[in-house]
């Protein structure tokens, strides 16, 4: 089924606990802006941040009521959230380090992100709701997070799920290239170690 169609490109990012709004990217970088979507209605979607600058990747607090996403206003990006109903926004990412890829612990209460000035780690903001404001970012790992590349957090926040870089490539980031793993043959591999007994 069709949930959304535009004349820009169109990124799903992220939905509602309550599986009832969507939020999404739409356009291409260095223009890309943030808009939400009711879903099971007939209403149209709406760009709730959408300026000049790129705005992506957004992330729904688990409340619904705020979303983080990545923003670019200045040199780099950094992470800020944006109140749903008000149309607020604040920043989150206040260190000179910047920030991407933006996630909310489960309980709401923290948010958790990249840095974008080359350094490895994950840091994490401790934020409240009434009225909304944000700690100073601190280090929650020294982790190198590969680049543009999501991590998530377990339920209970004491985890990470990160896609990594090589070691190589951790050793000497400035030497690391992309490159694609190619498996022939796998479903005879997958054979041999899997038996069916037929």
């Amino acid at each position: 089924m069709l949930v959304l169609e535009l004349e820009a490109f169109v990124w799903p990012k992220s939905i509602s606990d309550d599986g009832e709004v969507l939020l999404f990217d739409s356009g291409v970088f260095p223009n890309r802006d943030v808009g939400i979507l009711a879903l099971d209605t007939d209403q149209e979607p709406e760009m709730l941040v959408a300026t000049a600058a790129d705005e992506s990747g957004g992330g729904f607090s688990p409340d619904g009521r705020f979303f983080v996403f990545n923003f670019n206003e200045t040199a780099g990006f950094g992470v800020y959230a944006h109140e749903v109903a008000s149309g607020s926004t604040f920043s989150v990412s206040t260190s000179s380090r910047g920030g991407a890829v933006a996630r909310w612990s489960r309980d709401g209460t923290e948010i958790y992100y990249r840095p974008t000035d080359g350094t490895p780690g994950i840091l994490v903001a401790e934020v409240t709701m009434e009225p909304f404001s944000a700690s100073d970012p601190v280090e929650s790992s020294d982790i190198r997070v590969r680049r543009l590349t999501n991590f998530d957090v377990t339920a209970d926040g004491q985890r990470f799920l990160v896609t990594t870089l090589p070691v190589s490539d951790i050793t000497d980031p400035a030497t690391a290239t992309p490159r694609i793993n190619v498996i022939l043959n796998w479903f005879e591999e997958l054979k041999e170690r899997v038996p069916t007994g037929r």
